[in-house]
C-alpha cells in the first residue's frame, strides 16, 4: 500500500532544471545524520562524487542512492542497463558505506 502511494505521488511530479545536488547534500551532511537517501537521475558532473565524499568524511553518514532515470523507468526488465547517472550514484554510495537501487518500469508495474 505504501509503495503504491509513493509511486502515485511520484507520478505527479515532474523534473525542472538541471541536477545540481552538491549544496543540498552538503546541507544534509552538516546535519550529521546516520543516513542520507539521495534520489536522482545521477546526471551531474563527476566532480560531485569526490566533493560529496570529501564533505562526508567527518560526518560519516551512510549515503543510499535511488536512481530515477526516465530511460530506465521505461525498462520493464529485471536487469536494467547501467547509465552514467547510475554509475555516479553507485560511486557515491559505495564511497559512503551505502548502496544504490535503480528504479525501473518493472518496479512501477508491481
Amino acid at each position: 500500500e505504501n509503495r503504491r502511494a509513493f509511486f502515485d505521488w511520484i507520478d505527479h511530479k515532474s523534473p525542472r532544471g538541471a541536477t545540481e545536488p552538491l549544496e543540498a547534500l552538503q546541507r544534509a551532511i552538516n546535519l550529521r545524520p546516520d543516513a542520507i537517501f539521495f534520489f536522482s537521475d545521477g546526471y551531474f558532473d563527476d566532480s560531485i562524487v569526490t566533493a560529496v565524499t570529501r564533505a562526508n568524511r567527518a560526518a560519516r553518514a551512510q549515503i543510499y542512492g535511488l536512481v530515477f532515470d526516465e530511460l530506465l523507468l521505461q525498462d520493464t526488465s529485471t536487469m536494467p542497463r547501467e547509465t552514467d547517472g547510475t554509475r555516479r550514484l553507485k560511486q557515491i554510495a559505495e564511497a559512503n558505506n551505502g548502496s544504490v537501487y535503480v528504479v525501473t518500469g518493472h518496479d512501477l508495474h508491481h
